[in-house]
């Protein structure tokens, strides 16, 4: 805001490299993370932000306290500092859901397992009929591969659908004569 408070500026830019994040002990992440918005300027004016997001369990109503302004006359720039403490900056304790809470098979979810079980059987399928196939019924070459004539033709068929569905939109089909 300036001086005489009826402007606000920006803290920083649109740019997708505008923020790093980083925590502050590496071997630690319990002990909080670093959020620096990258500089901004605006009328000759140069501002950047740093936001220390700290871990505490037992803060439940998040603290938030300014620190420090920098100030650099020659160029002019500011940068802020902010400190968070609150148990949303604690890993596994924020909000949102966590690897297995409220959904019925952890991250996977019904769909992923739909896809893995239908893959599956398919997999089964091609197994159990080439060695039923070649070893009940001794078959050889492209025959111990169930059902061949159709895996042969699905990507005919594959394409016949679209085909067959933008006929009867366009109502072109016509019966031939039978002679």
């Amino acid at each position: 805001m300036s001086a005489d408070k009826t402007q606000c500026f920006p803290m920083t830019d649109d740019a997708d490299d505008s923020l790093k994040v980083e925590l502050l002990d590496k071997d630690d992440p319990t002990k909080g993370a670093k959020l620096t918005y990258n500089s901004f300027k605006v009328a000759d004016y140069e501002r950047s932000v740093e936001i220390t997001a700290k871990c505490d369990p037992s803060q439940t109503t998040p603290k938030f306290e300014y620190v420090d302004e920098v100030y650099t006359p020659s160029p002019q720039s500011s940068h802020y500092k902010f400190s968070i403490t609150s148990s949303n900056a604690c890993p596994n304790v924020g909000p949102g859901p966590k690897p297995s809470e409220n959904l019925p098979l952890g991250q996977l979810g019904v769909g992923g397992l739909i896809i893995i079980l239908s893959l599956l059987v398919l997999v089964s399928y091609f197994i159990i009929g080439t060695i039923v196939l070649k070893f009940k019924f001794k078959r050889e070459g492209t025959d111990i591969i169930p059902n061949y004539g159709f895996w042969k033709s699905l990507p005919g068929l594959i394409v016949d659908g679209p085909l067959l569905f933008v006929d009867l939109i366009k109502r072109r089909s016509q019966y031939g004569e039978i002679v």
